[in-house]
């Protein structure tokens, strides 16, 4: 699934026998399990901002309404990304990620009083306009809490 050319990992159709061009957050997924090489994880590291937004990382590069691309972030894909690099020795950006992620639900907890299933990462806000999907954006989710002490513990300057 490693694209070299990409730097990325990519969906395949083993059908078609043909990889995917689509950019995906979940490229970081083997980076998170443990199984990219050091090449691969430098290559991951440097795609960053392909991903990357002011309130964390979009889950794909393609604005199309639909819940699961831009501009939407999702708390469990953004900590498995952060996770994967700390545990790769990049933990400054790491970091960063976590510490973009946990201000969007910080403001948005200030406004509302709530933490959401999912944030737009674009424009720091919980509002979300998809065009096909599940529309909804859950409150009290129970993966964004968790992840946000998480991000938290990241954040910590003592934190390894």
């Amino acid at each position: 699934l490693w694209q070299e050319d990409e730097g990325l990992f990519m969906d395949y159709n083993f059908i078609t026998k043909q990889s995917s061009a689509y950019k995906y957050c979940s490229a970081y997924y083997p980076l998170w399990a443990g199984l990219t090489t050091i090449e691969q994880a430098a290559h991951l590291q440097a795609n960053l901002p392909l991903f990357e937004r002011p309130g964390g990382l979009s889950m794909s590069t393609t604005p199309s309404g639909l819940q699961w691309d831009e501009p939407y972030g999702w708390a469990p894909c953004n900590w498995i990304v952060a996770e994967g690099l700390r545990t790769y020795g990049y933990l400054d950006d790491a970091r960063r990620i976590a510490a973009a992620f946990v201000s969007t639900v910080d403001e948005n907890f200030l406004s509302d009083g709530t933490l959401r299933e999912k944030y737009n990462v674009v424009t720091k806000d919980a509002e979300v306009h998809v065009t096909a999907g599940y529309k909804e954006n859950g409150i009290g989710f129970g993966w964004t809490n968790a992840i946000y002490l998480k991000m938290q513990e990241l954040l910590n300057p003592n934190s390894p």
